[in-house]
């Protein structure tokens, strides 16, 4: 094993985040504790020394105790990362529930705080949920659901603004990010609406599922640095269908997220797909995530450009329901407000 101490370290800034292609996936160091036993093996990304090029160190053996100087160590080298193998997701995910009851009970830490780890632990469950077919069940979603009563109850006390909910957000190019920057804005937009707790949990689950389809889309295509041709966008425009398709075997999921899965990205004029319905026959909870997801889009960086502004987000859309008919438009004057914070 290889004991940090021991470790020539430059103690110098984090390195940059992992990404999946490099075989690890990362966890916020903040949802460990110090003194348990880690049921998975945990990573650290280093430079040493002698050598400019970040490397992977293992820190913590797989069902050994991640020691307290191990973890003051990481912290006081700056680093908030650590990173886990894929494989192991199940038993990381089974970890970060039990240690969750601790976090948000922990009367140091602020909402804000608590709700950014909540966030952190979803990201985990979405990924997990997306990537292992053999997971998804009902324990699963249970989770889920439970994960969305502790968000909602956190945007509720944080006075369920969007000042406060989209201070949460963390912008990247990440399918699991957007997800739950959907998820958290559709919280506090139900809430705002009025409606009832159990009816904003279904709608969270379907936020958090409604890209699962983009799974099926070729790699390179999410990850391509220009604008896409009309060959790669057809393999997008197939993700709704391939989304409710995979999930539509699921008993547990009501018919609403099924819905929403597949109906979130048509269009109240019909231009919209899979299907071009049109807005009479599009799903009153589907046209709200339009919205949702259209305006966490527009205001996300993209590879082949910046992120924009909520403002300018919020123009564009309203030109498109003035000019199309995309968005449900009582939906739409809600939400501006909402965003007002009227």
């Amino acid at each position: 094993m290889n004991h940090l101490r021991d470790l020539p370290l430059r103690a110098s800034q984090e390195v940059t985040a992992q990404t999946e292609e490099e075989g690890l996936a990362p966890l916020p160091l903040g949802l460990l504790t110090a003194g348990w036993e880690v049921p998975f093996e945990v990573y650290v990304k280093l430079r040493l020394k002698d050598n400019s090029d970040p490397e992977f160190v293992r820190c913590c053996e797989r069902h050994h105790v991640l020691e307290h100087r191990w973890y003051k160590k990481l912290t006081d080298l700056g680093i908030g990362l650590v990173y886990y193998a894929p494989a192991e997701e199940g038993n990381v995910l089974q970890y970060l529930m039990h240690n969750l009851s601790n976090l948000l009970t922990d009367k140091n830490l602020s909402t804000e705080v608590k709700a950014g780890l909540l966030g952190d632990v979803t990201i985990v469950w979405i990924r997990h949920f997306f990537r292992e077919e053999k997971a998804r069940g009902g324990q699963l979603l249970e989770a889920a659901l439970g994960y969305l009563d502790d968000l909602l109850e956190l945007v509720r006390r944080g006075d369920a603004t969007s000042g406060f909910v989209l201070d949460l957000w963390r912008y990247d190019q990440n399918l699991y990010r957007h997800s739950l920057n959907v998820c958290l804005a559709g919280l506090a937009f139900a809430s705002y609406l009025g409606w009832s707790a159990a009816d904003i949990k279904v709608f969270g689950l379907g936020c958090l599922v409604h890209d699962i389809g983009m799974i099926k889309v070729e790699r390179s295509i999410l990850r391509k640095d220009s604008e896409l041709n009309e060959q790669e966008w057809v393999q997008i425009r197939r993700h709704p269908t391939s989304g409710f398709q995979m999930l539509k075997k699921y008993t547990t999921l009501s018919r609403e997220v099924l819905s929403m899965v597949l109906q979130h990205h048509e269009n109240g004029d019909g231009s919209g797909y899979p299907q071009g319905l049109k807005m009479a026959n599009i799903h009153p909870w589907a046209r709200l995530l339009r919205i949702l997801d259209s305006y966490e889009a527009i205001t996300a960086p993209r590879r082949w450009r910046s992120a924009r502004r909520p403002g300018e987000a919020l123009l564009l859309i309203k030109k498109d329901w003035e000019e199309k008919g995309i968005y449900d438009p009582a939906l739409l004057r809600q939400f501006i407000k909402f965003l007002a914070g009227g």
